[in-house]
């Protein structure tokens, strides 16, 4: 990506993050294998990895086909909006950014793993209806009291 940009993706995220290869992402994740998969979002799938270092990490690749699939602009101003937003934030309450890909049409986030699994799944019951999980955690003060946590790093 030759040439100067302005706005939220002038921030030099490389002094902050580390950048991977596509194919240490891959390894890292057996071939982003099914078995590798922990989520998905807006902007992609999330597999869990191993890097060659052995810290285990969460690695968020952008679609590059598929229902989730964007034009590339617009992925593009995603990754790079996301990358310069999160390489600026270290606070213990806050997940971690540990690196990026950006390898031809390949956009990849690279963060701490949640051993723990994430927030939103404790605090939502999986399945629908009467025979749903109850939350991890079902007391509404508890909940808030956790919520305000991480709230606090993003002041």
């Amino acid at each position: 990506m030759a040439g100067q940009r302005s706005g939220p993706s002038s921030f030099n995220f490389k002094e902050h993050t580390e950048e991977y290869t596509f194919a240490q992402l891959a390894t890292a994740t057996n071939g982003f294998v099914a078995e590798a998969k922990i989520g998905a979002g807006s902007f992609g799938t999330v597999y869990r990895g191993k890097l060659p270092d052995g810290r285990e990490v969460a690695i968020k690749r952008g679609e590059a086909s598929g229902p989730m699939a964007r034009k590339f602009q617009e992925k593009e101003r995603a990754f790079r909006s996301e990358l310069a937003f999160l390489s600026r934030l270290h606070h213990k309450r806050l997940l971690g950014l540990v690196g990026y890909c950006e390898e031809n049409d390949e956009r990849l986030l690279v963060y701490e793993y949640m051993k723990n699994g994430a927030l939103y799944d404790h605090l939502h019951p999986k399945g629908a209806g009467a025979d749903a999980a109850l939350p991890v955690v079902s007391s509404w003060k508890v909940r808030i009291k956790i919520l305000l946590a991480p709230s606090r790093g993003v002041k």
